[in-house]
């Protein structure tokens, strides 16, 4: 390789170091509330998991107690990406991590480009385009831990099947190994949503090239396979909070939001002026060749501009399309931007190629084809600056808009300039990199500073003020207040409480960009740096917790946490839904609320056994007698009726020794009662009963807590008081064993272990041979 292309991929290097910049050398995060809510409080709770020897798949931190598998963690626990959390603290361990998958999205993207034919440096320039563009921002600035696997693998997976087309032999069979075993790793690594949008890019990239179908099904195989330890615990999860099946079937009817949008299609030249937009693009440079890419490619890579069209069209919001192409919108609706993203990887190999032709040729960039289409998206970005009431929510945005549309038409200029005037394909090569190079950069820049506020530090891990007063268990009343406006009831289950004709999907709508960033940014970055006790730290310290944030919380604790979220919200009534003008978002008096023992919040408390709540204000509120972490009630009352259960629950004073509430009338039972003591594990329960009783444990029901006795005989559970676990005991003495397991987890992993022993052993005995 000589000096000068490698001093020019080290520069298309830069604008990934640019993305990373801030995590690495100490500035932090930009966009806090998703990072700190999940990527690290969960990283955090992973390391004291493990650390403390407990068990890390089911997280207490996480309202009341959910497992790992309910969008609790982003990244898999099982990728190795995770690891590093055991290893190194949660400060170092995100960075690097991050760091090491950067430079994965840059490679593989190079290799993917490769194997179609590009040139090093048009290859390079593809992964610059990901990594360090819009892309790779949407990972690094907002801590998406999950985006980034499906960036490293999905290239690989594709690319192993580009090169084993072109193989012989038992080649074929070699590629055909790695790429299942690529898909196999991003499956483990990534957030279900984005598997199943990765897993929906490669089949439809399948029948695009259905030459070599069978090898692509020996791969598909033992990448779902070998990915089942993620995926069997994640897709039992998503079954079980949506309830009934049927209705997450029927959700495909409604509007989804994040979805392309007709503003957004100037980005493929003009990018996104400011991180937290959802728009995609390449670059100016990349965005131009990949338009060259695509009309003057040769026949056999027409599939790449059929790919991109394809997933930019599932992005739409277009009912025919989703219902049509069901299997590849179910786990993604009702957020579709994420086929919008993943068009960007096969875009980026067209630009690669058009990147090549026009270093070779300068006058291609004269067809009248592409001078048509570059023409349509000028006029597009234009017209998205000229149209900014419609579309905008500031001044400020429209503002960065409009700087964009400028830095898109001088590299427009810089480009046809070196076209121009450069002597010789080297020549033309080295001009567009330097370019390309130097927009991916101003970009990066204008990312981070597109939010006008003081990023969280990720090492701001030290000791916190009178954290002991929250050991016992805590709940924070502005995040429960946040449930409310998050859209609870329509998102987590309780269609079956509130009546389906109740609810409006408009009331629930994320408003998306018309939020203006440069208010309510620095509100939310100072509300998280400035808090008496930060989010992160009951996960980091293995609490028990009514705070943070699921988009697929339990079900059951969604259910019970509602009434107390409108309240917190200015709802008029606890037990209905949030009215067509959603809360008013005044908050009522704290005191009659969590200060009386007829509170809704006082009733909240006592029965998810949480001793205190504390508000962003420094509100300090506690309940002295709370439910015990085991407990045998003296009756079973059924009460079938979901909304009356319910209200009962949450206005009638409730006792451990009292009568609790069931769901069904085949449980009834008077005369009930056992002495019971908890071990120190909490775990384990020694009862004493003179005649059969029931004995209930304080944690959500959940498919995952596994009960045996003495014998090892599994015990059925079930509900008692809305969210207590509870089994039937007889007479005398036992000992009950409470075990959490997510379920799908050791089914998932001896499939995973099969799928990997058959993948690398097939690659051993080819490689022998």
């Amino acid at each position: 390789m000589k000096p000068t292309q490698r001093w020019l991929l080290a520069l298309l290097a830069l604008p990934l170091a640019v993305i990373a910049a801030p995590m690495l050398v100490g500035g932090g995060v930009d966009v806090p509330d998703d990072a700190m809510y999940s990527s690290v409080s969960s990283w955090e709770w992973f390391r004291t998991a493990i650390h403390s020897g407990r068990n890390p798949f089911f997280v207490p931190g996480r309202l009341g107690g959910a497992s790992l598998f309910t969008e609790a963690m982003q990244m898999g626990p099982i990728y190795p990406g995770m690891w590093l959390a055991i290893l190194l603290p949660v400060p170092l361990a995100l960075p690097l991590t991050f760091l090491l998958h950067g430079v994965g999205i840059l490679l593989s993207m190079r290799f993917l480009a490769r194997s179609f034919g590009a040139s090093s440096l048009a290859s390079m320039l593809a992964g610059a385009a990901v990594a360090g563009g819009a892309v790779g921002a949407a990972g690094f600035i907002e801590v998406q831990t999950d985006w980034l696997p499906v960036l490293v693998w999905l290239p690989l997976v594709i690319g192993c099947h580009r090169r084993l087309e072109d193989a012989e032999g038992r080649d074929r069979m070699r590629w055909a190994l790695w790429a299942g075993l690529a898909l196999a790793t991003m499956i483990t690594g990534s957030h279900i949503r984005l598997a199943a949008g990765a897993c929906g890019a490669l089949g439809l990239w399948f029948v695009l090239r259905p030459r070599t179908l069978h090898y692509a099904i020996v791969s598909t195989v033992i990448g779902v396979a070998g990915g089942a330890v993620a995926l069997a615990p994640a897709l039992l999860e998503w079954q079980l909070s949506s309830q009934d099946s049927t209705k997450a079937v029927a959700a495909l009817a409604l509007p989804p939001f994040q979805v392309l949008e007709w503003t957004w299609t100037a980005s493929w030249l003009a990018v996104k002026p400011f991180v937290t937009s959802r728009e995609f693009g390449l670059g100016t440079v990349a965005g131009v060749a990949a338009i060259v890419g695509l009309v003057r490619a040769p026949s056999h890579r027409v599939a790449l501009g059929v790919h991109t069209g394809l997933l930019l069209l599932l992005s739409a919001d277009l009912p025919a399309t989703r219902l049509v192409l069901f299997p590849l919108t179910a786990l993604a609706h009702p957020t579709l931007i994420e086929y919008y993203a993943l068009a960007m990887l096969p875009a980026a190999v067209l630009a690669a190629l058009g990147f090549d032709q026009l270093a070779q040729e300068r006058r291609v960039a004269l067809h009248p084809a592409i001078l048509l289409v570059v023409l349509g998206f000028v006029v597009a970005a234009v017209l998205r600056v000229t149209t900014a009431s419609d579309t905008l929510a500031s001044e400020h945005e429209l503002q960065w808009t409009a700087a964009a549309t400028v830095r898109m038409a001088v590299v427009l200029l810089a480009v046809a300039g070196v076209l121009w005037r450069a002597k010789g394909a080297g020549a033309r090569a080295t001009g567009l990199a330097v370019i390309a190079a130097l927009d991916l950069i101003v970009g990066g820049v204008t990312y981070h500073r597109s939010i006008p506020s003081t990023p969280l530090a990720l090492w701001d891990r030290g000791e916190v003020e009178g954290e002991e007063l929250l050991a016992g268990g805590s709940l924070h009343i502005g995040e429960m207040a946040q449930l409310a406006h998050d859209g609870i009831d329509l998102q987590h289950g309780l269609l079956a409480i509130v009546g389906e004709e109740e609810v409006e999907w408009e009331d629930f709508q994320e408003t998306g960009e018309m939020i203006d960033l440069w208010e309510e940014a620095p509100l939310l970055q100072a509300e998280l740096l400035h808090r008496r006790w930060p989010v992160h730290l009951a996960m980091a310290r293995g609490w028990r917790s009514i705070s943070g944030r699921a988009k697929l919380p339990p079900v059951r604790a969604a259910t019970m946490l509602a009434p107390l979220a409108r309240t917190l919200a200015g709802s008029p009534s606890p037990w209905e839904p949030v009215g067509d003008d959603g809360p008013s978002g005044e908050t009522p008096p704290l005191e009659p609320i969590f200060g009386s023992p007829s509170g809704i919040g006082w009733r909240t408390m006592v029965l998810f056994g949480i001793p205190v709540a504390v508000g962003e204000e420094g509100e300090f509120f506690e309940v002295p007698d709370v439910f015990p972490r085991c407990y045998a009630p003296v009756g079973l009352e059924a009460v079938p009726d979901d909304r009356e259960r319910l209200q009962r629950l949450l206005t009638e004073d409730r006792a451990p020794s009292g009568t609790a509430l069931v769901e069904d009338q085949a449980l009834a039972a008077n005369n009930l009662g056992a002495k019971v003591s908890c071990e120190e594990d909490g775990h384990t329960i020694e009862v004493q009963a003179d005649r059969e009783a029931v004995v209930a444990f304080r944690e959500v029901l959940n498919a995952g807590w596994h009960v045996t006795d003495q014998a090892g005989r599994q015990l059925e559970t079930f509900a008692v008081n809305g969210v207590h676990s509870a089994v039937r005991v007889p007479a005398g003495e036992t000992t009950l064993r409470w075990r959490f397991r997510p379920p799908g987890l050791l089914p998932g992993a001896g499939l995973s272990a099969m799928a990997w022993l058959l993948g690398l052993g097939g690659l051993a005995w080819i490689r022998r041979r």
